[in-house]
């Protein structure tokens, strides 16, 4: 297991978190730790728990046991006293995610606003940010994302990279402390994947804490600091890349990374 720890403490920390779907157990037992600035990578099959472990971080989701504390925080609960938890209310629950930005698959943008629209409405409605503070806000993380000069188009006149892209600035104009990528590039043409993977190598160089679910194994290779194998609801392996993706023992790893690597 990869240590995690800093002296302020791991930014997210999972343990032993389950999930089940009725009968169906997704998750289980999931322990593991991120530190603040790692880049982590989750990688593993269809159906092996990758997206429900990042949609419980995010509170989507509820947990069926355990604990999921981002920079300190209990989520999804408030602690009333020694071992007596109640799930927080919307208020509490609005602001401790705050400190989470997620990207999901598919972009999810307002159709009837333009770029820079998509990227303020959240700060304005849940923030309470004032407008004009909103808009400087909102052009500048269209600026980072290399979408400047495209604040007034709407979604449909927009690429699916570049739609990908203004929802990357949207979690980002939350001033979250970490991000959740849920597979980013899944949906779109090979030829656009490469604008969105910059977008996200260049807030791994930024220092941004990021958890990745994602089939791209470059990416993973060339920028996490660690990746996580899971299968079956599991943690198979959890290591740096190299260790992790090319010097994996465990013959379902093994043949997962070829399939990948051999697509």
């Amino acid at each position: 297991m990869v240590d995690t720890t800093t002296a302020t403490g791991p930014a997210v920390e999972l343990s032993h978190v389950s999930k089940s779907f009725g009968d169906n157990e997704v998750l289980k037992d999931i322990t593991f730790q991120v530190g603040e600035g790692q880049v982590v990578c989750l990688l593993g099959p269809s159906g092996s728990g990758k997206s429900t472990l990042l949609r419980c971080i995010n509170r989507l989701e509820i947990v069926s046991g355990g604990d999921i504390f981002v920079f300190g925080e209990r989520v999804g609960y408030v602690e009333e006293g020694p071992g007596v938890l109640r799930i927080a209310k919307s208020d509490a629950l609005a602001r401790s995610r705050q400190n989470i930005g997620m990207v999901f698959q598919r972009f999810n943008l307002f159709p009837h606003m333009t770029a820079l629209e998509n990227v303020i409405e959240a700060p304005i409605h849940v923030k309470r940010m004032p407008r004009v503070e909103a808009l400087a806000e909102g052009r500048r993380q269209l600026e980072r994302v290399g979408l400047g000069d495209r604040g007034d188009a709407y979604p449909a006149q927009l690429s699916g990279g570049q739609q990908q892209r203004v929802a990357i600035a949207r979690a980002l104009a939350m001033k979250p402390r970490v991000m959740l990528f849920d597979e980013p590039t899944s949906a779109l043409d090979p030829e656009l994947v490469g604008e969105v993977l910059t977008v996200m190598k260049q807030l791994a160089a930024e220092g941004m804490t990021m958890i990745v679910v994602t089939h791209q194994v470059q990416f993973a290779m060339d920028v996490a600091d660690r990746v996580v194998f899971m299968d079956g609801g599991v943690i198979v392996e959890d290591g740096t890349p190299a260790e992790v993706i090319t010097g994996t023992r465990n013959e379902r790893a093994q043949t997962f990374f070829a399939e990948l690597q051999g697509a």
